[in-house]
């Protein structure tokens, strides 16, 4: 018997994952986080970490806030919402991170940060909480390919990216909220990251699509004039939002959108939907991406981009069958069967006196 509890005990010992690495207590000044730790991966995690206020009553459309104060120890083994989409999923309680690496202890040696920025075309997606997180098997390959991995949230459509004179005419709100999420969480990597093993003075920013534009965004933050016009173009989708919901003709429109239950904004921004993006604020985005190259206003000594050779497979239905089926997709066949009149017997002959014509 005895025999038998001690082979079981050492079984015990084998599975259970703290044993090999004991699962660290981080004390930040708002929050103390418990983390958890991966025997499969071999990391450490957090997936779960506020770094901002709630967004949602009178937080919405405003800079993020301050996280709270959080007593006790706060469990980060556990999913974050994603912030509202077009769907009715995610929640405006949303401004949420996650951090993973291999296991580190005070005194070792700090590692390089790489903060992950989701794409979504600023409309769709959130930040990685599986294990392994997305890129973390890419950036790990080797004990000498060693990243302290960041993936935040941020927030989307309207409520991230609403523009218009209104938004930046009032104290408590701010254009591109989505943007200076973005950046909240970089300036939470700064201040915390050495906690957790990351060097706060070797952090690189990632993304792809969205991301990738986020990226730009934050790189070239804060520097320069840009042209009014830019502005313009944002006007009317403003006004085009606040009628979807209900806000038109009264005096505090804000106040209106601020209070509107978060269906019925899901369903004005997605109605809109593809139009959401970063805009020209004369504050966080000063000037354009091409201005600030040549004027060599950047926030970073070093940038890289990356392209995605077949990438264009995700956009195509996986409905077609042929060819044929390929060009009615894209309204080609439409356009030349309208352009060559396909009822007409001589349309071969118009088609092609029309074509040569324009050269």
């Amino acid at each position: 018997m005895r025999l038998l509890l001690g082979i079981l005990l050492m079984g015990l010992a084998f599975t259970n994952p703290i044993s090999a690495f004991e699962a660290p207590v981080i004390n930040l000044p708002y929050i103390t986080l418990q983390s958890a730790y991966s025997s499969e991966y071999n990391i450490t995690h957090y997936r779960r970490i506020p770094f901002a206020a709630s967004t949602a009553d009178q937080n919405r459309f405003r800079a993020p806030q301050p996280p709270p104060q959080i007593n006790g120890t706060y469990l980060t083994d556990r999913p974050f919402p994603s912030c509202p989409l077009a769907d009715g999923t995610g929640s405006e309680d949303c401004l949420y991170l996650g951090i993973y690496s291999r296991p580190w202890a005070e005194g070792d040696k700090l590692r390089p940060v790489t903060v992950v920025l989701h794409g979504g075309a600023y409309t769709a997606g959130t930040a990685s909480f599986n294990i392994p997180p997305y890129g973390f098997a890419t950036l790990n390959v080797s004990e000498l390919n060693d990243f302290v991995l960041v993936y935040p949230n941020y927030r989307l459509g309207a409520l991230g990216f609403l523009p218009g004179k209104a938004i930046k005419d009032d104290q408590n709100a701010v254009l591109n909220p989505g943007l200076l999420d973005q950046q909240a969480a970089l300036r939470w990597v700064h201040e915390h990251i050495e906690h957790f093993g990351g060097d706060p003075t070797d952090v690189a920013i990632f993304g792809q699509s969205a991301g990738g534009g986020s990226v730009v965004a934050q790189v070239i933050a804060n520097g320069g004039k840009t042209a009014p016009k830019l502005f313009q173009r944002a006007l009317g989708l403003y006004e085009e939002f606040v009628d979807l919901m209900g806000c038109s003709g009264l005096e505090e429109v804000l106040d209106c959108l601020r209070t509107v239950d978060l269906n019925t904004t899901m369903n004005a921004s997605s109605s809109i939907s593809g139009e959401w993006a970063p805009v020209i604020d004369e504050a966080f985005l000063q000037k354009t991406l091409s201005q600030a190259v040549s004027n060599g206003t950047l926030n970073t000594d070093l940038v890289w981009g990356m392209f995605n050779t077949m990438e264009g497979e995700n956009f195509v239905s996986s409905d077609l069958k042929n060819a044929n089926d390929f060009l009615l997709y894209i309204g080609y066949a439409g356009a030349v069967a309208s352009f060559l009149q396909t009822g007409d017997p001589n349309a071969h002959k118009v088609g092609f006196d029309s074509l040569a014509s324009r050269r």
